[in-house]
């Protein structure tokens, strides 16, 4: 005698093992891709340079020293000296680990706005997301680095104010894209099913809408890192970064660059080569990450 209402075994086995062979098929296109096992590498030897680094090979970056201004690479320091006397490697190091502070922390800020934003604005629609919409198109249109340099020019340049400043230009992208996202999510029928059964707006945002645009944004935050650290350095670069003692890689470019004519490459090329590599690992990070949830979407 067969029970209505009631699920057979073999059709709750098949629902709930496939989001989880979704999970492992898009690990193993992950895992299986040569970006992305090249920018993981390089992300995690940077990591470990920035963090790890200065507990083995430990400078004073303080305290400046008259007497060792830019010498050159040796056995004592293997990058040389700059011209106040700190160690370039060690200077590096510290570079790293706050340009990398700043950019996971503003791409963490501007990913978690723009999603809530993003979210509300496609959930209700109407006039409401247009009048919403607006504002982020507005923003758009101005200049990144014009908004930037108006901000540090009026608080004091501290990292908690670049942190800000970079995610308060940056949030504008995670907020187009999930408010893309939500527009083709809402109107599902878990969404319809929720909303019918009486769920208010931030139950189905954040059980439903959040969850399943979670990919995307994380795919987007691994790009804004990258923005977030070449935007530090652009404004270090021009003189509008943290003041000394702290530094980061932008700044020491801007340092090295006065000595450019005296063919000191040693306060030049690191802080630059390492720019570039970070920017480049952390895009290709994100290009593996998009291209696993690709392959996800399109198999689900």
């Amino acid at each position: 005698m067969e029970i209505r209402g009631r699920r057979s075994p073999k059709t709750f086995f098949v629902r709930e093992a496939r989001p989880k062979r979704l999970r492992e098929s898009t690990w193993k296109t992950f895992i299986s891709s040569p970006v992305a096992l090249l920018g993981t590498s390089v992300v995690l030897l940077v990591v470990l340079f920035s963090y790890v680094g200065p507990l083995l090979y430990s400078t004073d970056q303080i305290h400046t020293n008259l007497d060792q201004i830019r010498l050159a690479p040796s056995g004592r320091f293997p990058l040389g000296t700059d011209d106040l006397g700190y160690d370039v490697l060690g200077r590096l190091m510290a570079g790293g680990r706050a340009s990398i502070d700043v950019g996971i922390a503003a791409a963490l800020l501007a990913s978690a706005v723009g999603t809530l934003y993003g979210a509300i604005s496609g959930f209700v629609g109407g006039a409401v997301d247009a009048m919403m919409m607006r504002v982020v198109d507005a923003l758009i249109a101005v200049p990144a680095l014009l908004l930037l340099l108006l901000l540090a020019s009026m608080f004091t340049p501290t990292l908690f104010v670049m942190i800000m400043a970079i995610a308060l230009i940056s949030w504008v992208i995670p907020a187009r894209l999930v408010r893309g996202e939500t527009i083709a999510l809402r109107s599902r029928e878990f969404i319809e099913a929720s909303v019918g059964a009486g769920a208010g707006m931030w139950r189905v945002i954040f059980k439903h809408v959040i969850p399943n645009v979670a990919g995307v944004v994380v795919v987007q935050a691994t790009f804004q890192v990258a923005d977030a650290i070449l935007l530090l350095a652009a404004l270090s670069f021009l003189g509008l970064g943290p003041p000394p003692p702290a530094t980061n890689w932008g700044s020491m470019l801007n340092q090295g660059l006065n000595y450019a004519y005296a063919n000191d490459w040693w306060l030049i090329y690191p802080a630059g080569i390492a720019i570039i590599i970070t920017v480049v690992a952390f895009n290709l990070l994100g290009d593996a990450l998009r291209d696993s949830l690709e392959v996800r979407l399109q198999r689900r």
